[in-house]
């Protein structure tokens, strides 16, 4: 019987943002059970991963995933032979990512299947952030990408001969591991057998062609930790030694400086020195303009920009973070007009999102995309109730003879149709007679999206306001109160007086979350937050009784506060705090025009807003 195997999707996740991550890769990370994911990655793009998925991160030190090439192939090796669906996620580009090839080549040699989901390049991801155009008839035909460190000169501590002697074996450390033999030959006409144990043949490079064909596809060079096979043209890759950088690339200056309009270097923060003196021996004029982009196509993305000769002072000052791309060229001066990424709205405002969990990751995209620094931290968590599909199926004659419905929450609405359709009964059950009651204006947009039209109680969500919604009278008519399990029974009761036939559904239970509580206080302690939004007076009471009064207090009062509705303003009132940022209507649009407001001016912020800052024009 054939042994099973799983399958190894190589993923590129662009510059970290979900939305620039392709449809293809997004199913891809939803569906595998094993995630081996760059370090640099955020958690938005973990969190589309499913729940019982592993997570391993990499190229973190003293984390608990693999760190080292051997160790990643090890455990891509082990999970595939496993027969698990395995995504190895890559910043940037999936194979042009470092060591993706080699990954690749070690699976293919083992039998082990994979598939490659191609990914946005940090680098053009970047470049058309901040407004750049490295590729523009007229301006730059040609473009240049160097991808590493730079040196002007060859380091003395480059070892220049080949590790591996002629005729003498060389294994790597961990297995499956690699042989190579060299035969005695001068280097143009000599080749080397790389022979990976489990494959059923080994496979020859000849060096002394231009592009060796070999059983396992086209390859330029081979390199490993410890051998090098210098590439032609101007750029040249050799191992260091020690605790020096691995990829040190010694650039022939005049050749590159004349290869292309625009220079695009992906790694220049440790080299700006001598990215500046090369391009000055190169011939490139000192005032030619370049642009230093860091964290490129993200809210936290900031460009400098500067000219040849000033950039290793200008930039070197700012501290700037990796991933960084250095842009050289012409293109670089239509970086004022087209820059429109900077210009969002809300462009890095620290916001933390509190808006439960169900409905948080829609919330955070949306004010992502108008710029913002979305801090996801849902303080409830909701579950449904277990067997609510076969509960609805068992009270499906209430549901026909129901006059009255009442949706709590958005969530209660989401949670019923989904429980709806496992039970294979639709809205169908609901009379057309039966009056639809929505406790606030969010739960009704939140019906009216699935066709159901509802009336709406108005603020604040008192009992008294929502008694208004039903007659002084109701004899035996029959209401249903869907909910959570924590509902107040004060309305049932006033309906029970006024004679009528109360069922309360709940449908699901809220349980604070004690992680997103925990990080959400480090994060306000340290100052990482410049504005906390609130979506529901719950979700204050769940931090008030998690911190206690006057920590909740404290930790609020040196950032803004932002609130969704009257209701939960009162709740913040209730603390001795003041809801700085308001919504005139309980929907994400309005509190983000007041959210304009106040970034423009905190202390006029509802004077009238800039019309080029108003939501409906952007």
């Amino acid at each position: 019987m054939k042994k099973r195997t799983g399958k190894v999707t190589f993923v590129g996740a662009g510059p970290g943002d979900p939305g620039l991550m392709t449809v293809r890769g997004r199913r891809a990370l939803e569906e595998a059970k094993v995630v081996l994911y760059d370090a640099e990655l955020g958690e938005e793009l973990l969190s589309l991963c499913r729940t019982d998925a592993e997570l391993l991160p990499t190229g973190l030190p003293g984390g608990l995933g693999p760190q080292t090439p051997d160790e990643i192939k090890d455990v891509l090796v082990e999970r595939g032979r496993r027969g698990l669906s395995v995504v190895r996620l890559r910043q940037g580009d999936a194979i042009t990512a470092s060591f993706s090839a080699g990954e690749m080549m070690h699976l293919r040699a083992l039998g082990i299947e994979f598939d490659v989901v191609p990914g946005l390049p940090v680098t053009v991801a970047a470049s058309a952030a901040a407004g750049v155009p490295i590729l523009q008839p007229g301006i730059a035909g040609k473009v240049l990408i160097i991808e590493g460190l730079v040196s002007c000169e060859r380091p003395r501590s480059l070892r220049m001969e080949p590790v591996v002697k002629p005729e003498q074996k060389y294994e790597e450390p961990r297995r499956p591991g690699v042989v190579i033999r060299r035969s005695r030959k001068s280097r143009k006409e000599s080749s080397a057998t790389f022979q990976i144990r489990g494959a059923e043949s080994e496979t020859t490079l000849d060096h002394g062609k231009k592009k060796s064909e070999t059983s396992m596809g086209r390859i330029d060079t081979w390199r490993s930790s410890e051998t090098s096979v210098p590439l032609g043209g101007a750029i040249e890759r050799f191992p260091l030694t020690g605790e020096e950088p691995a990829d040190v690339v010694v650039m022939n200056w005049k050749a590159t400086c004349t290869a292309a309009d625009t220079l695009v270097f992906t790694r220049p923060l440790p080299c700006l020195n001598a990215i500046r003196d090369g391009l000055l021996q190169g011939g490139r004029s000192p005032h030619e303009p370049v642009v230093a982009i860091s964290q490129g196509a993200t809210p936290h993305q900031r460009t400098v920009v500067s000219t040849v000769d000033k950039l290793a002072r200008e930039i070197g000052r700012e501290n700037l973070k990796s991933p960084c791309t250095l842009i050289v060229g012409d293109a670089v001066n239509l970086q004022e007009h087209l820059n429109l990424f900077e210009n969002r709205p809300l462009f890095s405002l620290k916001l933390a999102v509190t808006r439960a969990e169900s409905r948080n990751a829609e919330t955070s995209q949306f004010y992502r995309e108008l710029g913002a620094q979305v801090l996801p931290f849902p303080l409830e968590q909701t579950r449904p109730v277990a067997g609510l599909p076969q509960v609805l199926d068992a009270m499906s004659d209430d549901l026909r003879l129901a006059t009255h419905i009442v949706f709590t929450t958005e969530t209660s609405v989401e949670i019923f149709l989904k429980a709806l359709r496992e039970a294979e009964l639709d809205l169908r059950l609901i009379p057309e007679q039966c009056s639809v009651i929505a406790v606030g204006q969010m739960t009704r947009s939140q019906l009216r999206d699935h066709g159901i039209r509802a009336q709406v109680v108005r603020e604040p969500f008192t009992n008294d306001n929502l008694m208004e919604s039903f007659e002084a009278r109701m004899n035996g008519d029959r209401v249903l109160i869907l909910g959570s399990t924590d509902a107040r029974p004060e309305l049932s009761k006033e309906l029970h007086i006024r004679g009528a036939n109360v069922t309360h559904v709940p449908l699901y239970e809220k349980q604070p979350s004690k992680l997103n509580l925990l990080e959400l206080r480090q994060a306000l302690t340290k100052g990482e937050v410049d504005c906390v939004a609130f979506f529901s007076a719950s979700s204050v009471e769940v931090a008030r009784a998690a911190w206690g009064d006057t920590t909740f207090k404290r930790l609020l009062t040196d950032v803004g506060i932002a609130s969704i509705s009257a209701a939960t303003s009162v709740a913040l009132a209730d603390c001795g705090l003041t809801a700085q940022v308001e919504a005139q209507r309980p929907t994400l649009e309005s509190l983000s025009r007041m959210l304009m407001r106040w970034r423009l001016d905190p202390s006029t912020f509802r004077d009238e807003v800039d019309a080029r800052h108003d939501l409906d024009n952007w």
